[in-house]
């Protein structure tokens, strides 16, 4: 038997793991998402905080590594600063969840960049 409290603070009881994992994926709270990602189809946009996508088959949220991988990160980028941070503390530090929620993602950068290299050289041709 599991028991967990819901966001009310009530207990929640599951005779099983699947039960818990059903209840996961499909109930709806206060938050904007806070659903599993989907195996092999495209994940929603990158947040900033690490509680809004819960891992596919683990019952936990994403680390910062797996968020970065979602966003073409290469695996030896390395963020700078604390995993996460909150209440005061976030007008002065950048934790890494919000670093790479709010970066551009640098395959699509490399896209836009060669984009615009393409119509630069294709102005100077004339």
């Amino acid at each position: 038997m599991l028991e967990f409290l819901d966001e009310k603070s009530k207990p929640i009881r599951f005779d099983v793991r699947s039960n818990l994992v059903n209840y996961l994926k499909n109930h709806q709270t206060n938050k904007q998402t806070q659903k599993a990602l989907i195996p092999n189809q495209p994940a929603p946009a990158a947040l900033s905080i690490p509680d809004d996508a819960c891992h596919y088959s683990d019952l936990r949220t994403l680390t910062v590594r797996e968020m970065a991988r979602i966003q073409s990160f290469p695996d030896n980028f390395k963020f700078l600063s604390k995993v996460t941070t909150g209440g005061q503390m976030r007008k002065f530090e950048v934790p890494q969840y919000t670093q790479v929620g709010n970066a551009v993602p640098p395959l699509l950068g490399y896209a836009l960049g060669q984009s615009v290299k393409y119509l630069i050289e294709l102005y100077n041709q004339d």
